[in-house]
């Protein structure tokens, strides 16, 4: 699903009608790339990553393999100042490891005869001539590859203001059964620690979503929009499960949560109506862009499992996120309309990732925009 496909999902639930262009803020060029916010262009990653000319030349024999012309990159993204965790996004790991003990078949020209051309991450990524050369000048003997790995996206529980993560701890309660990976796959242990990573988010939105239940049950919500809710903690609780489950069959760990941080404050309505604004209405949207892209690009069926099941229900969070501000608007309108306009007009100060930033610019800025006009 696109982002512009997401914003006219939530539109037509809301009964709301997006103006033509209203979401053609991303461009599709005839190359295949796009230009999001900002007008920057880049062939999209599995995570919003561009790539990047080699500077690599060598002369290809009738055996062997021409070397990639592109190696993977991430975009510039802005740091993650503490009070809003980085949602979408990648960055590089470069996993260098001993070479094959024979040149296969079809290889790469000299010097780079005994990498592996058939290295496959799951996230993408592959063989790196500039990285391996610039290794080898401390170890001479190892070929290196390009790992993307995935910054996690969601709605994190806050506390003042910042997420509040819990600590990894050895437990085997938090692993669902699921299908294992292939056993051959690269980086286990890097997968492994994303995967943990991502984990530890989920299970921060399942106390998120448990303080939006009482923050309604608070305001006099309708029955539906509690059960809703209700079942939106559920779903990230299976994604908390799938995640630790999926990092314990990739390296053989069983870790999960930690005991979750106790609030310091118990937030005031306007605050909690901020954070739907910006972990709902925006942060599940880009969840869900984040987690498509990774499907999409994953060929792994366990992982591109995982991430086809969060992407669904993280559509149909943001979906939630916006109904629920929609009766806000309606059963509180005064104090609502404050606090999710304070909000919005700060949105644009937030450091987000590409992914973030097409979900702002497509879904959340034009429904936004009407809903609050």
């Amino acid at each position: 699903m696109s982002a512009p496909d997401l914003a006219a999902r939530i539109a037509f639930a809301l009964g709301l009608a997006i103006p033509l262009g209203a979401c053609a803020s991303a461009q599709t060029q005839a190359d295949g790339s796009s230009t999001g916010a900002g007008g920057a262009s880049g062939t999209s990653g599995a995570a919003g990553g561009t790539t990047t000319g080699s500077a690599v030349a060598v002369a290809v024999g009738p055996d062997e393999i021409p070397l990639p012309t592109m190696e993977p990159q991430c975009p510039q993204e802005p740091p993650d100042d503490g009070r809003v965790m980085r949602r979408g996004g990648c960055q590089i790991h470069m996993d260098c490891r001993p070479p094959l003990p024979a040149p296969p078949e079809k290889h790469f020209p000299a010097p780079f005869e005994r990498c592996d051309p058939g290295f496959q991450s799951p996230m993408g990524g592959g063989f790196s001539p500039k990285g391996t050369l610039s290794t080898r000048e401390r170890a001479p003997d190892i070929c290196c590859y390009a790992i993307k790995q995935l910054h996690p996206a969601g709605r994190p529980q806050r506390d003042a203001g910042e997420a509040q993560i819990a600590d990894l701890v050895e437990r085997s309660d938090w692993l669902a059964p699921m299908q294992a990976p292939a056993a051959d796959l690269a980086d286990r242990d890097v997968l492994a620690a994303d995967f943990r990573r991502r984990g530890l988010v989920e299970h921060s939105s399942v106390a998120s979503f448990s303080t939006a239940v009482l923050a309604l049950l608070s305001l006099g919500a309708p029955a539906s929009l509690i059960e809703e809710t209700q079942r939106a903690a559920l779903d990230e609780l299976e994604h908390t499960k799938l995640c630790f489950a999926l990092a314990a069959a990739l390296d053989g760990r069983s870790i999960g949560p930690g005991a979750f941080p106790p609030p310091r404050v118990v937030p005031p309505a306007a605050a909690w109506i901020e954070s739907l604004v910006v972990d709902g209405c925006l942060g599940e949207a880009a969840g869900a862009l984040e987690a498509e892209e990774a499907a999409r690009a994953c060929e792994d069926p366990a992982i591109r499992a995982v991430f086809e099941r969060i992407a669904r229900d993280e559509a149909a969070h943001a979906e939630l996120a916006y109904r629920t501000l929609a009766w806000l608007l309606e059963a509180h309108p005064v104090s609502t309309r404050r606090a999710a306009s304070a909000a919005t007009a700060h949105l644009h100060d937030i450091p987000v990732s590409p992914i973030a930033a097409r979900a702002l610019s497509d879904v959340a800025g034009p429904l936004l925009g009407m809903m609050l006009a």
